[in-house]
């Protein structure tokens, strides 16, 4: 068999196409690799903006809370104090458990972030007393309402310190 110019030709041709088959498959992993940088940037770049957004509005729950406290000690308390700080800090576990986007990590970041930000009198009842202030119960009067608001602020109370770790003294805690 002998090679005329044609099949030169047409092995050359041939032979660029190969190469630029392969150039092509290289431009579309080049292209993968740069598109999932980008998803992964972008989506880093969402999560600490979620972050962010958690942490201002807990700041502005802690803000609040702290100025109730003003300081002073859980003795102090009015009832309205008392069921204000109650409240918030219910709504801050709530708020903390939905934003948290089912992330165990997340959720263990912020609830110690929220706590340690608390004023002292607060994280000292919720870490000596089994139960909550008596401020709950300085209400005046014995209007309904009045009580039920009381009862509501307590289970909020009570719920907050057990989402926060600390319950009541069980047998199983002094077993060891």
């Amino acid at each position: 068999m002998s090679w005329h110019h044609e099949d030169y030709i047409n092995l050359i041709t041939s032979i660029g196409g190969l190469a630029t088959a392969i150039f092509a498959y290289k431009s579309i992993l080049e292209s993968r690799k740069i598109a999932q940088s980008a998803n992964e940037f972008q989506a880093t770049a969402n999560q600490r903006e979620h972050h962010k957004f958690i942490y201002d509005s807990l700041k502005q729950r802690l803000d609040v809370v702290n100025k109730l406290v003003n300081g002073k000690d859980y003795n102090d308390w009015s009832f309205e104090t008392a069921v204000s700080i109650a409240n918030i800090i219910y709504s801050a576990t709530e708020f903390i458990e939905q934003t948290s986007q089912g992330n165990n990590h997340d959720l263990g970041v912020f609830k110690r972030y929220f706590l340690k930000n608390l004023e002292q009198p607060i994280r000292h009842v919720f870490e000596t007393f089994d139960s909550e202030p008596d401020a709950f119960y300085k209400y005046e009067g014995n209007n309904h309402n009045i009580v039920q608001h009381s009862q509501m602020a307590i289970m909020n109370w009570n719920a907050s310190r057990k989402y926060f770790g600390y319950g009541p003294v069980s047998d199983q805690d002094l077993e060891d």
